[in-house]
């Protein structure tokens, strides 16, 4: 049985292997994920991220892979590949450069999400999580961030206060830590990262589930 995730929807998942609800430390047949933030994420029944009027995600199969349409801009085609067994990788099937991007996931063997890296354009993001013994919801997440403009490395530590059934966090206290880095030329000496005001506050998450 996959880390967090029931018989019933673990069957659902295969052959997707890990979905992206996985990539988000969403847990259980969870069909949307409304975060205090203001962000509200919706999931199919294999875990996979729908569009906004909750219609469910169209799906073709191809020999090489998984293809959805995509929720983001552009109406792209999703590409979802598996290439090695802890490994799920994203392509926007699109001529639009953009709206172009590749993301890849790994995964520790008990499924969750260690190591994001995601290119977009002329932006690229990399993201390290870090876990507390067998608990399924990151303490730390370590992140650089890079444009045409400079280069960001941020820091993210997580306070969990509570969780429902699936072990997905309900409330968390959130602390970051963050410095810049403007971009330089080649034949220029680096200049020094710059230390930015941390930032703390709270958020709460609310879940709704599929039916089983």
């Amino acid at each position: 049985m996959l880390c967090g995730i029931t018989d019933l929807f673990a069957q659902t998942l295969k052959p997707y292997h890990y979905s992206s609800a996985q990539a988000f430390h969403v847990y259980g047949p969870v069909k949307t994920m409304t975060i205090s933030s203001g962000d509200i994420l919706r999931f199919d029944i294999n875990g996979e991220i729908v569009d906004e009027d909750l219609k469910p995600a169209k799906l073709i199969w191809f020999e090489e892979g998984v293809h959805y349409i995509s929720p983001y801009p552009y109406d792209n085609f999703l590409i979802i590949t598996f290439p090695e067994p802890n490994v799920r990788e994203e392509k926007a099937d699109t001529e639009s450069t953009a709206a172009k991007y590749e993301r890849k996931y790994e995964f520790d063997a008990d499924g969750r999400i260690i190591r994001r890296d995601d290119k977009r354009y002329v932006w690229h993001e990399i993201s390290e999580y870090f876990y507390c013994g067998g608990e399924k919801q990151p303490f730390r997440v370590k992140i650089e961030q890079s444009t045409d403009a400079g280069t960001a490395r941020i820091v993210v530590y997580y306070t969990y206060k509570g969780f429902d059934d699936y072990g997905n966090w309900t409330i968390r206290n959130v602390n970051a830590t963050w410095k810049y880095q403007v971009t330089y030329s080649d034949d220029e000496v680096p200049p020094p990262f710059l230390e930015q005001d941390p930032v703390s506050f709270e958020q709460t998450a609310v879940y709704e589930y599929h039916s089983k």
